[in-house]
């Protein structure tokens, strides 16, 4: 409970940065608010923007026993394709993104799968 209080500290300062609304999402996530994850990520759109956001959006979702938005949300590709095409062209033309995009590193995402794992068999 304290991860999550300080989750909400940081992405408020933050003035909600894509990755701090992350962390306060899977903060959630670990402490079954499985609702309130998804809707931290998908009220700001994260889940289209980002793969990690998107991935966590759809085990809330699943692990909320609501099997169809899950699937719903791994199956739409479009706006991540568009995003990654439009980025291309950007870099093509010559223009710099003032965006930086973040991933998480297969470690992570394996030790994010660990302690959930944990957590769901307790």
């Amino acid at each position: 409970q304290s991860a999550l209080f300080w989750a909400d500290k940081v992405a408020s300062l933050s003035h909600e940065e894509p990755q701090d609304i992350y962390w306060l999402a899977q903060c959630l996530y670990l402490t079954a608010q499985y609702h309130r994850a998804a809707h931290a990520l998908r009220s700001r759109k994260l889940d289209k923007l980002y793969e990690a956001c998107r991935y966590l959006a759809a085990r809330c979702h699943y692990a909320a026993k609501e099997h169809q938005q899950a699937l719903d949300i791994l199956d739409m590709e479009e706006p991540i394709n568009k995003r990654l095409f439009e980025k291309y062209l950007k870099d093509e033309s010559g223009l710099k993104d003032s965006t930086t995009d973040w991933e998480m590193s297969q470690s992570s995402v394996s030790d994010v799968f660990k302690v959930t794992t944990f957590i769901t068999k307790k």
